[in-house]
């Protein structure tokens, strides 16, 4: 009888490891490679934080959302994004884009302070506001060509 509860608890565990590794994450969005160069007033921007934010198509309907998605320029002005949830690229779509060199840094210790300005802000605010002026429209097979040339005036 003991032989027989234990084989059925085995059993009864491995079914469930089963059914569970079949209740992965599953996307309701896709994800193109996109990557991109940006400059202020003809000088790459370095350090600078470029987010994507997907835009829904006119007419559609839809709950379902896509991440949005950001990387960091190099010295260069050159950036790669990636999604909130770590994947290679963007989705695939027209976005909102901002563009930003602000950088703040918060006091875990006291969430009532103030952050402090690490990097300040070099980019014109037509940019980095949520009325962004900026948009790209994300080929669903990627880009190589995100290039973003902002001007002071």
């Amino acid at each position: 009888m003991r032989r027989a509860r234990l084989y059925c608890v085995g059993l009864l565990s491995m079914t469930s490891v089963l059914l569970l590794s079949g209740c992965g994450e599953t996307k309701s969005y896709g994800v193109a490679p996109v990557s991109g160069r940006v400059t202020l007033d003809g000088k790459p921007l370095a350090d600078a934080r470029v987010t994507f934010f997907p835009q829904r198509a006119a007419g559609v309907n839809t709950a379902e959302s896509a991440p949005e998605a950001m990387g960091t320029t190099d010295a260069d002005g050159r950036y790669q994004l990636k999604t909130v949830f770590d994947d290679q690229g963007a989705a695939p779509g027209p976005s909102r884009v901002v563009i930003s060199t602000l950088k703040q840094e918060y006091d875990p210790a006291n969430s009532e302070a103030p952050p402090k300005v690490v990097a300040n802000e070099t980019v014109p605010k037509k940019y980095i506001t949520g009325a962004s002026q900026l948009e790209f429209n994300v080929p669903p097979s990627g880009t190589d060509a995100a290039n973003f040339d902002l001007t002071s005036k």
